[in-house]
């Protein structure tokens, strides 16, 4: 029972983390498009940084998710909680298969001096951090869905 809740507590500090950092990183990757080159080049490697964090605190959230998930026994968790499992795991997708590569062509069309290209990446990392945020919100639903309706 510790460490359920143990791995609880430290899915929803990762889930949340990841939010965070997530949040205004359309803002920043826009801001990168009106800097100078060297400006730009500094922000852009903390971004790398916080890319990688994000990615990192996603993982994290799925593996302490999963690690609740087995030691809760997987009988006791309802629908909306294996939904919820598998919507990070496409959350996951997004970030290694979508976000990532979409932020590696924008840092390369940067160096480039490329802004058409650099823009075009820039609105594509939007879309998918727009899309992360609306599954993490539904993934949030549905892990209290069952509190929410309990008194209905």
């Amino acid at each position: 029972m510790f460490l359920q809740a143990l791995f609880v507590v430290l899915h929803v500090l990762m889930a949340a983390a990841w939010f965070g950092l997530t949040l205004r990183l359309g803002a920043q990757t826009r801001l990168l498009l009106k800097l100078d080159h060297d400006a730009a080049t500094t922000v852009a490697e903390n971004l790398d940084r916080g890319i990688r964090e994000i990615g990192i605190f996603l993982l994290l959230a799925f593996v302490f998710g999963l690690g609740a998930f087995v030691t809760g026994g997987p009988a006791n968790y309802g629908p909306n909680i294996h939904t919820g499992m598998l919507l990070v795991l496409i959350m996951l997708a997004l970030h290694y298969l979508g976000l990532r590569p979409q932020w590696r062509a924008m840092r390369h069309a940067l160096q480039e001096d490329r802004t058409d290209a650099a823009a075009l990446a820039q609105r594509k990392i939007s879309m998918f951090t727009g899309i992360g945020h609306l599954l993490w919100v539904t993934v949030f639903i549905l892990m209290f869905w069952h509190r929410l309706t309990a008194g209905m």
